[in-house]
């Protein structure tokens, strides 16, 4: 089975690997085949953008740092010592009489 592969994979490559790539096969039974040059051309990577990425990251988490402190400091944010009351309500028994001291409003007593 023959099989035709157009690509090739270049693991590293810098900029001084740009310039024109062609290919040779030969088997031993003719002469051998030449395919067309194909330029690859290699630029460098982009350290302007990644650096002001990361500037801008920076900034962002700079930005984030001071707003939370300023919450923090204005009372927005409780502080970790600060607990609120934790208020327990609780239904009084069924069973619970008058005779047991808990005042209830009868509609003879409304004025």
């Amino acid at each position: 089975m023959f099989s035709l592969s157009l690509s090739q994979k270049f693991p590293r490559v810098s900029k001084a690997d740009s310039g024109k790539y062609y290919c040779t096969a030969q088997n031993g039974f003719g002469s051998p085949a030449s395919c067309d040059a194909v330029m690859m051309i290699v630029k460098d990577v982009n350290t302007g953008g990644i650096v002001a990425g990361v500037i801008v990251a920076l900034l962002f988490l700079l930005l984030l740092g001071f707003g939370l402190w300023y919450a923090y400091r204005k009372g927005y944010l409780p502080k970790k010592s600060e607990r609120k009351p934790t208020v327990l309500y609780s239904q009084p028994p069924v069973n619970m009489d008058e005779k047991d001291g808990e005042f209830r409003q009868k509609s003879s007593f409304v004025v």
